[in-house]
């Protein structure tokens, strides 16, 4: 059915289906398996390609999806360098965009790349801007698109980055109110006592 679209309406409908397939697959099938990168690399394809043909942007929340899924697959399969290039398209997008979901995750992923290949000092003013972003009424729904509240994740890698700076006690409060939030930093709690 999709096949009997003119090109240009194809390409979008392609774009929103790579899009909505990329969080799914990061939970059934996991950030780095091949079918998960595959849709953010054909998303994030597409995406090129309209831009290059000077088509406008439809759904800006659609792209800031593909690119989200361009650098999570990276981070997990690490490639610290493609990883670093992506999360600066996105936060360029989401400075040109201005939203504060967009701004919150860009910041958020620029952060969890620079902590990742060692540059914990240069990732702490990303998170802090991600927490200084996060409104709960606005951003909680986020949630459902990218696959965790942006707080209680940001919390958790910022406490990592704490630990790595040598501030035991502020990693210790990142982890235990990321816990409280309902996020994934159990493990990084009990190993920090």
């Amino acid at each position: 059915m999709i096949d009997s679209l003119p090109a240009r309406a194809r390409r979008w409908q392609e774009i929103k289906l790579q899009a909505a397939l990329i969080t799914p697959l990061i939970h059934v099938k996991g950030y780095a398996a091949p079918e998960t990168k595959a849709a953010a690399e054909r998303g994030r394809l597409l995406v090129e390609e309209a831009e290059r043909l000077g088509e406008p942007i439809e759904d800006r929340l659609v792209l800031l999806s593909i690119l989200y899924g361009a650098v999570a697959t990276n981070i997990v399969d690490f490639d610290g360098d493609l990883m670093l290039g992506l999360a600066a398209q996105l936060l360029a997008f989401a400075e040109e965009e201005g939203s504060t979901g967009s701004l919150l995750t860009a910041h958020r992923l620029m952060g969890i790349c620079l902590l990742y290949t060692g540059h914990f000092v240069e990732s702490q003013p990303h998170l802090q801007r991600t927490l200084a972003l996060y409104d709960p009424a606005e951003h909680r729904a986020l949630a459902t698109r990218f696959g965790q509240d942006a707080r209680a994740h940001t919390l958790c890698y910022r406490s990592l980055a704490f630990w790595s700076l040598g501030f035991p006690e502020a990693a210790l409060a990142d982890a235990s109110d990321g816990l409280i939030l309902g996020g994934f930093v159990g493990a990084i709690v009990v190993t920090l006592r």
